[in-house]
């Protein structure tokens, strides 16, 4: 439900949570998803056949061109020709007064959500059908995916042929933020160093150990730094290169 003027890349205001909450407002109501263009001519024009094909059912007579006026204006396309809070407030406060004595939105809702909440079924958040779309916003959600991503990149540079395919893994490092550099770091500081020591990867190349420098500038800290300190008299040009590029980042 982002507002036009955040997608195109605009500070967030007021205006675009109003924008948010005319979205929720509609769908709550019955109306389905708004889905909406981001062209201004088109998304009023798609707004206006939206709105037309809006089932009130649960709304009242008398209320439903009011309700309609309200989502139209809260939806606008241009933040300025959107009501800000106390507009919102004051329009829902008095559509409630034909229904009720205390229209004040606020004690409405004291009312009547709990008593909504409590005839719905207790479901657990991740057993819902949308879990998906909001699980990122779960710190465990988050421990559990790092967690996964490290395994899976441990996995991919204990294969001998790693560096050959490594763009693979650097697409998924660009599209998944939340590796670590605990892996790299491992690779660089654990490998087989007798013939016996079987369960330990193979000795790096020195292109492998200046990719996994290189790698190592996305996530600078104290550990990358200690490591990248081994390397600054490094044989090979590239990797001493390399780690002295790493090694700016402690500043």
């Amino acid at each position: 439900y982002l507002s036009p003027e955040r997608l195109d890349g605009e500070q967030d205001t007021p205006g675009g949570d109003i924008y948010a909450l005319g979205h929720v407002l509609f769908e709550l109501l019955g109306g389905g998803p708004l889905q909406l263009s981001l062209h201004p001519y088109h998304h009023q024009q798609m707004l206006d056949v939206r709105l037309d094909e809006f089932e009130l059912s649960s709304v009242s007579v008398d209320n439903q061109s009011a309700v309609r006026a309200l989502v139209r204006s809260m939806c606008a396309y241009v933040v300025d020709d959107r009501p800000n809070y106390d507009g919102v407030i004051e329009r829902i406060e008095h559509m409630l007064s034909a229904h009720t004595k205390t229209p004040d939105l606020a004690r409405f809702c004291g009312e009547h959500v709990p008593k909504i909440q409590a005839s719905r079924p207790d479901i657990p958040p991740q057993d819902h059908p949308h879990w998906s779309e909001v699980a990122i916003l779960n710190p465990q959600y988050r421990q559990r995916r790092t967690r996964e991503l490290n395994a899976r990149i441990r996995d991919f540079l204990r294969r001998k042929d790693w560096l050959e395919e490594y763009p693979h893994l650097e697409r998924l490092l660009d599209t998944t933020p939340h590796w670590t550099a605990a892996p790299f770091i491992e690779r660089l500081t654990k490998t087989r160093e007798r013939w016996w020591e079987f369960w330990k990867p193979h000795a790096l190349t020195d292109s492998e150990l200046a990719e996994l420098l290189t790698t190592l500038t996305r996530r600078p800290g104290p550990e990358t730094l200690t490591v990248a300190k081994a390397y600054v008299n490094h044989v090979n040009t590239t990797v001493r290169q390399r780690a002295k590029a790493l090694l700016r980042f402690k500043d």
